[in-house]
């Protein structure tokens, strides 16, 4: 392997470490809540709320959960994308237009994943706020 094949695998191992890092953080943070604690009801209650369907259940944490889901997916999505950029830029060997994309991929995926974070951190103040409020 080239010298430059090399700062290349490094390059790509050191985002891949990041992200790695990034949603293993995540799942510590959520770890200390009661998210998984079995509610007798639907997965998405991480309260002591029924389903939402019966009338019992509160639609605000409904709504806040889903959207909890759909951004740790979108969140997955990103880091395969990486992966993906990453070797399309290391199996480049040479040809500048793969090298590119690969390049635009990582960087794309890259703003997508803080435009992610930032998104998780305002729905969990706005539904701590509504959920202060309510009470």
């Amino acid at each position: 392997m080239t010298k430059q094949t090399w700062k290349q695998l490094g390059i790509v191992s050191i985002l891949m470490m990041g992200a790695l890092t990034f949603f293993s953080m995540t799942n510590l943070a959520l770890a200390q809540s009661n998210a998984l604690a079995p509610t007798g009801g639907s997965p998405f209650t991480t309260s002591n709320d029924d389903i939402v369907g019966t009338g019992q259940g509160d639609l605000r944490t409904f709504v806040v959960n889903i959207l909890r889901w759909v951004m740790t997916f979108l969140g997955l999505f990103c880091t395969i994308m990486i992966i993906y950029g990453g070797f399309l830029y290391i199996t480049a060997a040479g040809e500048e237009e793969k090298a590119k994309k690969g390049r635009t991929i990582i960087l794309y995926c890259v703003i997508g994943l803080a435009i992610i974070a930032v998104s998780f951190l305002i729905v969990k103040t706005v539904s701590e706020g509504l959920v202060s409020a309510s009470q």
